[in-house]
């Protein structure tokens, strides 16, 4: 009898078992190459933009904060918050915090979110950020606070904000010739259309690899099964659809297809083309 008290009372203690996530790495600030007051009111714009509920706001300290906010099933890919009875967690709620510093020369952003899962017997339970929900929000921050700056010095208006699903991607810093932001594969994978485009093309075996190579031109390598593979553009139109989703309305997205590390065919707003060496139409 004891025995299988002993048994029953491990058993209950195996199903309500959790493991915490580590601890998230330490993380800088993003820089940007604009004034705080641009890079402010880009915070402002993709808030609004996406119809971000604000809980406060304090302009003069560069700071904004939001409500509490559900978290749907992408959070996964945001925060890990362990593993509940050999099951792992993601978030179910979010506070986004933003801070701008800097001067009228130059600044700098961070996002810091704090990610809750609510277990039953357990209460509320502070998740661990991957970081890639804020490195993408600074990347678009970044983004258009120097188109902002570079319009301004050009005496043109400033560019707009198309409203997003997902927070947006990371950049590098402008080259001296001119806006070179790129993202790195993990923040364009962050956008759901995307990573679903880029995911079903990996499992058909179409893909050797991409990235995005310039601002708005991602180049995609393709294998040799792809040249057989009878839904080729279609496959190739959402992929670009899916990309050009990860911008603004204002941009010119373009997809570069590439065969043996050579160009073989462009995907713009006006449509594929292959370039004439390949013989395709």
């Amino acid at each position: 009898m004891m025995r299988r008290l002993l048994a029953f009372v491990l058993l209950c203690a195996a199903c309500n078992s959790y493991r915490a996530p580590l601890p998230p790495a330490p993380r800088d600030a993003t820089h940007v190459r604009a004034s705080a007051g641009q890079t402010w009111d880009a915070v402002a714009d993709l808030f609004a933009a996406r119809n971000i509920p604000i809980r406060t706001s304090e302009p003069a300290f560069g700071f904004v904060a939001t409500e509490d906010l559900p978290v749907g099933t992408e959070g996964e890919t945001w925060a890990d918050c362990g593993t509940l009875n050999s099951v792992h967690v993601g978030p179910e709620h979010a506070i986004y915090n933003v801070l701008v510093r800097g001067d009228s020369a130059s600044s700098s952003v961070k996002a810091t979110v704090r990610w809750t899962y609510m277990a039953a017997k357990l209460g509320m339970i502070e998740c661990s950020t991957s970081h890639a929900w804020e490195e993408a929000f600074e990347a678009d921050v970044k983004a258009h606070a120097e188109r902002a700056r570079v319009a301004r010095d050009a005496g043109a208006p400033a560019p707009g904000l198309a409203p997003g699903t997902v927070p947006p991607v990371a950049g590098s810093d402008e080259s001296s010739g001119g806006a070179a932001n790129t993202r790195p594969n993990k923040l364009l994978l962050s956008y759901e259309a995307f990573r679903r485009a880029m995911g079903d093309m990996q499992r058909k075996g179409l893909i050797l690899g991409y990235r995005e190579a310039a601002l708005e031109r991602l180049e995609v390598d393709l294998t040799a099964k792809a040249f057989r593979e009878p839904t080729l553009e279609y496959q190739l139109t959402r992929l670009f659809l899916a990309y050009g989703e990860t911008m603004y309305e204002d941009t010119e997205p373009t997809l570069v297809v590439r065969a043996n590390r050579q160009p073989v065919g462009r995907y713009t707003r006006s449509g594929f083309q292959w370039d004439a060496g390949t013989g395709r139409r």
